[in-house]
């Protein structure tokens, strides 16, 4: 893994602590990961595109989250003004010149909780569109079908299917899957690099 693969791996991995410390709803769940991605990118000086839900009727609000989760990832997580709300995935980091020309992209992560194989039909499609030097699939194994050993080995292997039958693929393209396994209470982290 390269630094900021490595990065993200240490703080979803304290991130997952706390979210199972705090009991986190769903919507506490996409706001911290959202956070935590947020505190990554800002820390390197990249804006940040991503909704975050000042008060969530559904969960904890989002500087409660903020506070919980910066001491455990050791990162200043922005304040919710300085997300510029969500443009194309879940989670972007842009770097222009005066916000006229994009110079850099250097992520791009889709996250989801709860929203099953939609997701994997839906959502990790667009990853393979994005030219980023990261790619992130955040999401989770689901207890209901902890009967099932290989549910998340499962996704992951479909996701990589996809990559390499996807004509664009670009030898050395970058995906870091992040899956939730709630049998386990942690997360799996697998890199994949585009033979």
């Amino acid at each position: 893994m390269d630094p900021i693969e490595q990065e993200i791996v240490n703080a979803l991995t304290a991130f997952g602590r706390i979210a199972v410390a705090n009991n986190y709803s769903v919507r506490d769940w996409t706001q911290g990961v959202k956070a935590v991605l947020g505190a990554i990118g800002h820390n390197r000086g990249y804006k940040i595109f991503s909704s975050i839900q000042k008060d969530n009727n559904r969960g904890l609000p989002f500087d409660q989250i903020r506070q919980q989760i910066q001491p455990a990832i050791n990162l200043e997580v922005p304040d919710r003004d300085q997300f510029l709300g969500e443009w194309l995935y879940d989670i972007l980091w842009w770097h222009g010149d005066d916000q006229r020309y994009i110079i850099e992209c250097p992520l791009v992560a889709e996250s989801e909780w709860g929203g099953k194989d939609a997701f994997f039909k839906d959502d990790f499609p667009k990853l393979l569109l994005a030219r980023s030097e990261h790619r992130i699939v955040i999401f989770e194994g689901y207890p209901e079908e902890s009967h099932r050993r290989n549910n998340v080995a499962e996704r992951i292997n479909w996701c990589k299917e996809q990559i390499r039958n996807f004509s664009c693929t670009q030898k050395g393209d970058r995906y870091l899957f992040c899956a939730w396994q709630w049998g386990k209470q942690e997360f799996l982290f697998d890199l994949f690099i585009a033979p």
